[in-house]
């Protein structure tokens, strides 16, 4: 069976379970890992229409360049849209979900990047990975490894401790497609067959709603119609010194954001009605982290048809309006504490704010969303500041509803993407994690 035959069974697999897929390129020449990434991307197309992905490289190295310049020219008018960006901007594509991603490693491996990636691919998607033999990784410094040398210190005494741990896990890995690009031949082939057929819940309205039914119809799935109903409490001013919190958690592509775009919609359709107006703020570390929230924001406003209008910087979306009666902004974290006279905070990617701005957030307003990922990087050493900002409200005694995790609608997150050891990235970036914890303390190791 040809390497092109076992990737198509692998993303089959991968749709049928909603498992990530992963093929990990080995070579050093250029033009053949350029020509292996398109050849899969354009057998990826032909199993997932119009998809849309991401071609992460550094663009400082003249050799990333001649393979971005090859994979553009070979991937030609393969019927799929791609985002090229450097792992500078991985900051900025937290809370972005993609079809499938292209990683090129052959300059850099740092953890952060393969945290911050990490998850960006929705179930049923692929990422490729492009990676120099170990004999050969081991024998150059990576930029970030230079980064981490010292005085006394030089490119002799790096064990690349980081390197080899991260090879032995794709070699390990049984839903892997390796393939050696310089012998034109298959590594490693990838077990198929073991996985279960992923089947969602059925998607039920409630009889009886508050927000407008269209904007139910526009739910994926029954998590997500779940955290439309506890939302609605929204709709009622909490009395004077009491507070009303929605924490909304869940692991990455699972629909927090776009569920909360369109309860902003609803929220705002009623209380325009019922007081003329409706203010709201979202929040976060980055504009292009709420991307997908302002987007379903604006579709629903959109099917409860109202002309929207929209002010972007640069490709992001800060501020929808309709007429002088509807005002959605994006407000940078620390400005929210300078904020005033909003109906509704949203607070998105919580866990990656300082908990004294949470605390902040929380004094200020009377009716506040807090959505997070816990898990993988985003929720990296900042699970405390959302349990503590629990506590906090507990022994305030204020009132917190929490969707799709605490004990409303039961302690689990919004619909699985399992993404235990048989999804082949998770698993990699799960046991590479602690990395992260090692190199802020310590330089030698890696």
């Amino acid at each position: 069976m040809g390497w092109v035959d076992l990737l198509s069974g692998l993303v089959r697999e991968g749709l049928s379970s909603n498992h990530r897929s992963l093929i990990v390129l080995v070579g050093t020449n250029d033009e053949k890992l350029a020509k292996y990434a398109a050849d899969a991307l354009s057998a990826f197309s032909s199993l997932v229409k119009d998809a849309h992905g991401l071609y992460m490289y550094q663009p400082e190295y003249s050799d990333a360049q001649r393979r971005m310049g090859k994979f553009k020219e070979l991937i030609g008018n393969t019927p799929i849209s791609i985002d090229y960006r450097p792992y500078k901007d991985t900051d900025e594509l937290l809370g972005v979900t993609v079809d499938f991603a292209v990683l090129d490693l052959m300059n850099d491996l740092k953890p952060n990047d393969v945290g911050r990636l990490g998850g960006i691919v929705r179930g049923g998607g692929v990422y490729i990975l492009m990676i120099p033999p170990l004999e050969e990784w081991v024998k150059r410094l990576t930029k970030f490894q230079q980064t981490l040398l010292v005085p006394q210190y030089g490119p002799e005494h790096v064990r690349h401790f980081l390197k080899v741990r991260f090879w032995n896990k794709v070699i390990g890995m049984d839903k892997a497609l390796i393939i050696d690009v310089d012998r034109d031949d298959i590594a490693k082939e990838p077990k198929l067959g073991n996985s279960e057929t992923w089947k969602p819940r059925p998607i039920t309205i409630p009889d009886k709603t508050r927000f407008p039914r269209p904007i139910y119809e526009l739910a994926k799935t029954q998590d997500q119609v779940e955290a439309l109903k506890a939302m609605e409490a929204l709709m009622d001013r909490p009395p004077r010194g009491r507070r009303l919190n929605v924490v909304l958690i869940a692991d990455r592509g699972r629909g927090k954001s776009a569920i909360i775009g369109l309860a902003l919609a609803a929220l705002a359709h009623r209380l325009r009605r019922i007081k003329g107006r409706a203010r709201f703020a979202v929040t976060a570390m980055n504009p292009s982290n709420v991307s997908t929230l302002m987007e379903f924001l604006i579709r629903g406003l959109k099917v409860l048809n109202y002309d929207v209008d929209v002010e972007r910087w640069g490709n992001d979306v800060v501020s929808v309006r309709v007429g002088v009666s509807i005002f959605v902004d994006y407000i940078r974290p620390y400005d929210m504490l300078s904020e005033e006279g909003r109906d509704v905070v949203v607070v998105d990617e919580a866990a990656m704010i300082p908990l004294p701005v949470l605390y902040g957030i929380h004094e200020r307003f009377s009716r506040v969303v807090y959505a997070s990922t816990i898990h993988g990087y985003e929720g990296a050493g900042r699970v405390s500041a959302l349990d503590s900002l629990s506590t906090y409200t507990r022994t305030r005694a204020l009132r917190s509803l929490s969707t799709s995790l605490r004990n409303q609608l039961g302690m689990r997150p919004m619909t699985r993407l399992r993404s235990g050891y048989s999804t082949p990235y998770s698993s990699m970036q799960n046991r590479l994690s602690w990395w992260r914890r090692i190199t802020n303390s310590s330089t030698s190791a890696t």
